[in-house]
């Protein structure tokens, strides 16, 4: 009740909407009111009040940094720190014009980082990275090792970075956000 109660008199002392959209007083509201408020917006919302401030940065940063609330609107935001990112699938298995079985090779070192270039994927930790790459890695039809994604550490570069969360709490990143966003160790 007291929460209805501090928005009433805001709103009643102020020009309401016009002092939020310029924000006005919406940076003075404590935290578990603007929880409550954010909890009600869509995503394309969310990052509208982000994107008027700093302040705004700072308190969506905030939000959107619990677990909950990220699978929730199917973002998170994350501060500098180690990943583990998978890549797209490469081939471990050459195929000729008379070869039926293929041969096995080894893929080069400019094919595996060519993998990180259009989708990555980010781990937390190093089991959920093994499990999501013994579950993409693909096998022939006689049990050979036909293709199969790679790991490595990356680092996040700016704080209050957003990132797209899938179900399964994976964070996947695209094309022209992998090099704005992550540095590969």
């Amino acid at each position: 009740m007291k929460l209805k109660e501090l928005v009433m008199a805001l709103f009643s002392k102020n020009n309401s909407i016009a002092k939020v959209e310029n924000n006005g007083y919406l940076s003075l509201l404590p935290p578990e009111l603007l929880k409550i408020i954010f909890s009600h917006l869509d995503s394309k919302s969310l990052l509208k009040v982000r994107g008027l401030s700093k302040e705004h940065l700072e308190k969506v940063h905030q939000f959107l940094s619990h677990l909950e609330t990220a699978k929730k609107f199917g973002l998170i935001s994350l501060d500098p720190q180690d990943l583990i990112a998978v890549g797209e699938n490469v081939m471990h298995r050459k195929y000729g014009i008379s070869d039926i079985y293929g041969k096995p090779k080894e893929p080069s070192a400019s094919e595996i980082q060519k993998s990180f270039t259009h989708k990555v994927t980010l781990f937390k930790t190093n089991a959920d990275a093994n499990t999501h790459i013994k579950k993409r890695t693909q096998y022939t039809e006689w049990d050979a090792l036909e293709s199969k994604p790679h790991q490595t550490t990356v680092t996040v570069k700016n704080p209050n970075t957003l990132f797209r969360m899938a179900e399964n709490s994976t964070l996947s990143v695209r094309d022209e956000e992998i090099t704005a966003k992550l540095t590969f160790k």
